[in-house]
């Protein structure tokens, strides 16, 4: 059995009870008790974004840690994948509407410049699976031969708020 709303730092800055709201709006809540139920599952997303090197059994473990293996589920790396799959970009896209946005004040050191709010704007591009959806939506970076070379990528565009590191808004689209 899972206790809700114990996930450590991620509680804290993201609680419970938004995660459900977004779960509900997007209409990704479960229907029967499940081992992972959606809450947990968009932790655990959450989590992947911090552990990015680690798989998908590190990541768990990482997010679990110091909690009795007698009350933590122990699911197997497909389990977590197939939860992962089961509830979709939706949610956490619901999740990030409404989490980002500026949140300094006129007294946070590094937010304003002559009641100016400081913005820093930064670009990247990331590989995304070679797939022919991908390709059709994202396209390959230009190699020096004449051929294509390596995987589709999609540009990401982030607006950041000085001072906080807030992320005001982020973008993705075709290089």
């Amino acid at each position: 059995m899972w206790l809700p709303g114990h996930l450590g730092a991620l509680t804290r800055w993201i609680p419970p009870v938004l995660v459900d709201e977004v779960l509900d709006a997007a209409g990704r809540r479960e229907q029967r008790v499940r081992l992972l139920p959606a809450r947990v599952v968009v932790y655990f997303v959450l989590a992947m974004g911090l552990f990015g090197d680690c798989g998908y059994r590190r990541v768990w473990s990482a997010l679990t840690a110091g909690w009795p293996r007698t009350v933590v589920a122990d699911p197997s790396a497909a389990a977590l994948r197939q939860a992962r799959r089961r509830l979709g970009a939706k949610p956490l896209a619901l999740l990030f509407d409404r989490l980002r946005g500026p949140v300094g004040t006129t007294a946070t050191p590094g937010v304003f410049w002559r009641d100016l709010r400081l913005v820093a704007w930064d670009g990247t591009c990331l590989e995304v699976p070679d797939s022919p959806a991908n390709v059709a939506c994202f396209s390959r970076h230009a190699a020096r031969t004449t051929r294509p070379a390596g995987y589709p990528q999609v540009r990401l565009t982030a607006l950041v708020e000085c001072g906080t590191r807030a992320l005001v808004d982020a973008v993705f689209g075709p290089q």
